[in-house]
């Protein structure tokens, strides 16, 4: 079951467009701190009248995977700005047609399901990549794009050894398959994660410049 964190003063307003799409579980608040993990994609609807641009920040700092969704009009037209910017799912207009609020609901329950289905498909890359320091979190991931040591060392600003040694430590964690491998299927991974908005940086809670997207701006009064 889809489990959605609402972060609204008037949740009553809402609670019953976001149950009539699909069944869910709303968590009023915050998603928990078990939702901050490696793999983790946490929906987040939110009331955006009265909403700060760097609340938005500060949120998708805190939940670099987090998928948002906008609901009402804001006050301050850079909130916008920043859902953009943060590769926000949509925003559920107050005045729009119901039948448009329920489509742009329905598609932030799609990629949650979506993403939950990539977590699933690679459920032993992640249990990998959480068993990492974050150094060699960092060697791993850079690899996809380095092949040899002296470029990648370049390119992380280490020496070529320090590579080798991550590149070693790192190998002897994996439990089947070569490094080599491992690369690969993290490149693909990788290559499934961008399509909806997220990066490497993202998936290690380590998020910098946000990606710009178009935001979907169906059903926004």
């Amino acid at each position: 079951m889809i489990k959605l964190s609402l972060i609204s003063s008037t949740p009553s307003r809402w609670e019953a467009l976001l149950t009539s799409v699909e069944a869910c579980t709303l968590h009023m608040g915050k998603p928990t701190d078990d939702s901050k993990g490696i793999g983790q994609f946490p929906l987040i609807a939110m009331d955006l009248p009265g909403l700060k641009p760097g609340e938005i920040d500060a949120l998708r700092q805190e939940f670099p995977t987090a998928i948002l969704l906008g609901l009402g009009t804001p006050d301050d037209s850079q909130v916008l700005d920043r859902l953009i910017e943060h590769a926000a799912i949509g925003v559920v207009g107050s005045d729009a047609d119901r039948i448009i609020q329920q489509a742009i609901v329905e598609r932030a329950f799609t990629r949650y399901r979506t993403l939950r289905d990539w977590t699933q498909r690679h459920d032993k890359l992640l249990a990998l990549i959480a068993r990492l320091t974050r150094k060699e979190q960092e060697v791993f991931v850079k690899s996809c794009t380095y092949d040899s040591a002296p470029e990648l060392a370049n390119a992380l600003g280490i020496s070529a050894r320090t590579v080798e040694a991550h590149r070693y430590n790192l190998t002897r964690k994996v439990d089947e398959g070569s490094f080599r491998e491992w690369t690969l299927a993290l490149r693909l991974a990788l290559d499934e994660l961008a399509e909806h908005g997220f990066r490497a940086n993202d998936l290690l809670g380590q998020r910098k410049a946000p990606p710009r997207r178009r935001l979907k701006t169906l059903g926004t009064a």
